[in-house]
């Protein structure tokens, strides 16, 4: 699943939406996985003891102490996936969250489930029924990379925090073709990406959305 890619053909992009949480005071949790995944949270200082939940795949979950469990909790949460590791022992990768912030949980080959914000992120979902090849590169410096997107998959980039890059270019590469062959377009990080494939007009259209709603 830690395959990035961003594409579009002839430009079709409609408005970014900055990725936000849903307020202040809570956060937002959005499982970039192909599969359920719970996990539990609790506030920094322990008050009101863990919480667990349970996000389905292009879902978000709203953690609010407030409304959760009757406490002010924050600004600092705290972040346990659920899942058991390889040799069956508890979990016991964490990590912390910062009201006001949009998180998304991702499988990663080192530490399995783990969060990221949001804001050293690129999220994209395949919703068409084909494959794409795509190229991508750092609009500023770096060369080009190659990536597939399955069909009907989602797949994620982690710039790092502070980001490596805050604004990558894309494009979709044709068959045959190393390098990134059509019109690129600028790809900020902070977003979610849906790419749908239009018969009709034979082209990839692409649209942003915020990290609180479902796609």
């Amino acid at each position: 699943m830690k395959r990035l890619s961003i594409a579009l053909i002839s430009g079709v992009l409609l408005t970014s939406v900055p990725i936000v949480a849903k307020a202040d005071t809570a956060i937002a949790v959005v499982n970039v996985e192909s599969k359920t995944v719970q996990f539990s949270a609790r506030c920094l200082n322990d008050s009101g003891g863990w919480h667990n939940y349970s996000v389905d795949p292009g879902k978000t979950q709203v953690v609010d102490g407030l409304t959760d469990w009757n406490f002010a909790c924050g600004p600092v949460y705290e972040f346990l996936a659920r899942t058991a590791n390889d040799d069956g022992t508890p979990p016991t990768q964490s990590a912390r969250m910062n009201d006001g912030h949009t998180y998304m949980i991702v499988d990663t080959a080192s530490v399995g489930f783990t969060i990221h914000d949001a804001q050293s992120m690129i999220v994209v979902a395949n919703n068409s029924g084909r494959d794409l090849a795509l190229n991508y590169k750092c609009e500023a410096v770096g060369d080009w990379q190659q990536m597939q997107v399955s069909a009907h998959d989602r797949t994620w980039l982690f710039v790092g925090e502070p980001p490596g890059c805050r604004r990558y270019v894309a494009a979709v590469r044709e068959p045959g073709r190393e390098d990134a062959s059509l019109p690129t377009t600028p790809m900020p990080i902070g977003r979610i990406y849906t790419l749908t494939w239009n018969g009709d007009s034979q082209m990839w259209s692409m649209r942003s959305v915020s990290g609180v709603h479902d796609w």
